[in-house]
Formats: C-alpha cells, sequence, structure tokens
C-alpha cells in the first residue's frame, strides 16, 4: 500500500468513528458533548449532555469498514487539485434564467400541526453553566418531496454556530387523528449534506432541494396539546449505541417562548449511563446573533461571526486571504483548503486572492467582509460557472461556500492618494495560494506592511 493510500486509509477510519458519533444517535439532542478544553477538544459536562465514549474501529462492522476505507483510497487516488473559486467565470454567463426561489410553506391545514410550526420556528437558546457554553437551537420551516410540513433543526455552540452538532429534519403530522412529531437524520450515504446547509435555518428558500427517501427516521413521539403548551415523550425506549446505552428515551414539553427536553440512555442492564442528574434543558426564545442577507441577483449571505473589533474590511480590488470550503448543493465538498474536510492527507492551505479576479458572485458576496469573519455564501450558478463545466462541478450548479477571513490588505484605500483607486475587474493571473512556509498559526503575520 502506497503512503497516499495508507494516510487516505487512517483518514477513513478516523471519519468512520466521527460518522458513527455523530450519525447513530437516534434523538436530535443526543449529540457530541459540548464544553471545550483549553486544547479546543471536546468534553462533556455532568448534568446537562451525556460523555460520547470514543467509538473504537473494531466495533464498526468490518464490511462497513473496507468498503468506506475503500472508497477513500479511490478519492486519493483520483484527487486533484480542489476547485477554488478561480477566475475561470469572471463574467457573469447570460445563458442561464432568472433566479427564482420556491418559498418553503406549510401543506397542512390543520390547526395543530400549523400550532407546532410556529411553536418551533426561530431560535432558542439555554445560557452557559460553568463549562457547558451557550446553546442555540434553531428551526425553519423548508421543502421536501414527500414530506409536508418539514423543518429543518439544528443544534450548536454560540460560539461556533457554523458548526452544528447535530442536525436534521423534524415533522408534524396526524397519525389516526392524533398529534405525532417524527425526527430525521441525514441518511449515511448523504451524511456530507450536514455541512453544506449549516446555518440555512437562517435562509430556507435556498436550503438545496431534499427528498424523503434521502433522510433516515430516527425518532416518532405522540404530542399532547393544552393551549399554548405540549408535551411529547417517546412510548417506549428506542434502540442506540451513543455512549455505551442500548437504548434511549426522550420528553419534551414547552411552548411558542420556551421548550425544554431530557434525554436518557440505559445499558444492556437497564442502568442509566447517560442524562441529567435533574430536570430538563431548557431553551428560551432568544434573537440569534446570526445574520442573513438575501440578495436580488440570487445571492445569500449568512454571517455567523463578525469581523474583529477594529478589524479592516474587504473593498474592491484588495488582496485577501481566507480558508474555504466549497459544496454542491448534492452536499459534495469539491474543493477546499482544508484536505481534511475531503478525507485528504495534507496542511491546511489558505486560499490567497485578489478581489475582482474571482467568479462573479464570490466577488459580490464577500465584500465588506473583515479579518476574523465567518460567512456562508450562497451563490446561483448564472454568478458562478454557468453553463461550462468546472472539474467537480457540474454545468449550472449553485455553489455554497464557508469562509474564514485570515487578513486583508486595503492597498486600494492605503493608495487612493496616488489616484490608483481603480479596482481591477477583469484577472491578470490566477489565484495564487498562501505558500506553506508562511506560517498559518498566526494569520495576522502574514498580512502585508
Amino acid at each position: 500500500m502506497s503512503r497516499t493510500h495508507a494516510v487516505a486509509a487512517a483518514n477513513a477510519r478516523r471519519l468512520l468513528i466521527v460518522a458513527a458519533m455523530a450519525g447513530l444517535s437516534c434523538s436530535m439532542f443526543a449529540g457530541p458533548t459540548l464544553a471545550k478544553q483549553p486544547g479546543g477538544q471536546p468534553t462533556g459536562q455532568p448534568g446537562s449532555q451525556p460523555a460520547i465514549q470514543p467509538v473504537r474501529p473494531e466495533d464498526v462492522p468490518p464490511a462497513v469498514r473496507e468498503a468506506h476505507e475503500r472508497r477513500m483510497r479511490e478519492q486519493a487516488t483520483k484527487a486533484t487539485q480542489p476547485v477554488a473559486p478561480s477566475p475561470a467565470a469572471a463574467q457573469a454567463p447570460a445563458d442561464l434564467p432568472p433566479v427564482v426561489r420556491e418559498t418553503p410553506k406549510t401543506l397542512s391545514t390543520d390547526a395543530d400541526v400549523l400550532a407546532m410550526v410556529a411553536t418551533f420556528g426561530g431560535t432558542f437558546s439555554t445560557p452557559a453553566s460553568g463549562a457547558q457554553p451557550e446553546l442555540h437551537l434553531s428551526a425553519a420551516l423548508i421543502n421536501v418531496d414527500g414530506l409536508d410540513n418539514a423543518m429543518y433543526f439544528e443544534l450548536a455552540r454560540a460560539d461556533e454556530p457554523w458548526k452544528p452538532f447535530r442536525q436534521g429534519v423534524m415533522h408534524f403530522y396526524k397519525r389516526q387523528g392524533k398529534l405525532h412529531l417524527r425526527q430525521f437524520e441525514f441518511g449515511r450515504t448523504f451524511a456530507s449534506f450536514g455541512g453544506a446547509v449549516a446555518g440555512m435555518w437562517a435562509a430556507p428558500e435556498v436550503f438545496p432541494k431534499i427528498s424523503l427517501g434521502q433522510l433516515v427516521v430516527t425518532m416518532d413521539m405522540p404530542v399532547t396539546r393544552d393551549g399554548e403548551n405540549f408535551s411529547a415523550a417517546t412510548t417506549q425506549p428506542v434502540p442506540t449505541t451513543l455512549a455505551g446505552a442500548v437504548e434511549v428515551t426522550s420528553a419534551w414539553k414547552g411552548n411558542a417562548k420556551q421548550i425544554a427536553f431530557v434525554d436518557r440512555g440505559f445499558d444492556a442492564a437497564g442502568k442509566e449511563v447517560f442524562g441529567p442528574a435533574g430536570g430538563s434543558t431548557t431553551f428560551t426564545r432568544s434573537t440569534s446573533p446570526v445574520k442573513s442577507e438575501k440578495r436580488a441577483n440570487g445571492i445569500v449571505v449568512i454571517d455567523f461571526k463578525p469581523a474583529d473589533a477594529g478589524a479592516r474590511t474587504l473593498e474592491a480590488g484588495n488582496d485577501a486571504a481566507v480558508h474555504y470550503t466549497g459544496w454542491l448543493t448534492t452536499g459534495e465538498i469539491f474543493g477546499t483548503s482544508r484536505p481534511s474536510d475531503m478525507g485528504q492527507p495534507g496542511e491546511d492551505t489558505p486560499l490567497r486572492f485578489t478581489h475582482g479576479n474571482m467568479i462573479p458572485g464570490f466577488n459580490d458576496a464577500i465584500l465588506g467582509i473583515g479579518r476574523g469573519a465567518v460567512r456562508r455564501l450562497y451563490i446561483p450558478a448564472a454568478l458562478g460557472y454557468g453553463a461550462r463545466n468546472r472539474g467537480r462541478i457540474p454545468a449550472n450548479s449553485d455553489l455554497i461556500f464557508t469562509l474564514e477571513t485570515l487578513w486583508i490588505d486595503q492597498k486600494i484605500k492605503n493608495s487612493e492618494a496616488e489616484g490608483a483607486n481603480q479596482a481591477p475587474m477583469t484577472p491578470a493571473t490566477t489565484p495564487t495560494i498562501v505558500p506553506t512556509t508562511t506560517p498559518s498559526a498566526t494569520p495576522e503575520t502574514k498580512k502585508p506592511n
């Protein structure tokens, strides 16, 4: 086995473990632990979320592990340079129709269903407590083929809203005249989709189209309503493999102002192995710091994190360096400055570029971004590569990016006194990558003088 294949296989095993930790839970809230140690690694917090025990590679069925490693070796063999938002389409193509968005909608006219959809829409938060960080629960109505009244939800740390640790779809419906809540996760073959849609509860009109067949149901609970209040609970334990448990129970209650829940896991002997020592975790309706902007040309910008205080902001013609990951609306990653995001070996290498030299939608969407900011971009095909094929990017593809801004050079602003105030709008050279010899741990040192 070559060194490339060996590294790819090791990465495959790590990814498989992460997938098992994140995807085998049957409850939307039984996700990875939330508090962080000084080194940045998550750690458990007793009395809140269950601590996750590492899933060992030997615990994964051999056939599943071997198939996954084979796919990763094949990917490493044919891997090419990730596709960056290059100048290949510096002029917006005129061969695509205007962007038309389909507004998410409920199809049910049932009063109970409509009330529950209204109850869960928006953002709820629970405050930090000890090592437990502040958490946000956000949800919005989306369109899913074959599933009416579908709501996308995500649970994330307040300081990392672009990295939700639990995502899925909830569905309120009537069965034999009784109200129920179903929870779905994205299917295993659809696992990378979660990265592509993080934060899109804030802009549900551009949530990529999915169908019921791409979802896996994890829980179904009867719901009781009493005026504005509701309660829901599993009628019997549900199978799980989380944190040494073999089954889990879940119970919810609340209203449009406050939602509380509790999940408890039990081992084969019936002993509780995770769950809060007393009571439940309560989320109160709040205003999310995540902001979205929908532009007339079809671009959508979601700002997860503002720029550092006093940081420079990007103007036309500036140089900049960012970490980025780009997705198709299928959830497939087509390019990234972080190879590990694609399960490949290699060091993180920020993308360095000059504004005006990139695809039109990218140029438009990054104006005004500042150092330290984290932003998500949704770029319609007409402002991307249009009808052209571009490596991993098929023709007529809408594009999704997440950017972390490392530095910005205000060369245009600083040279205005010399009359150089016209930014170049056509590419002169292909955007370059920051050399690997440049320190990446302290991006401020890379800032031009």
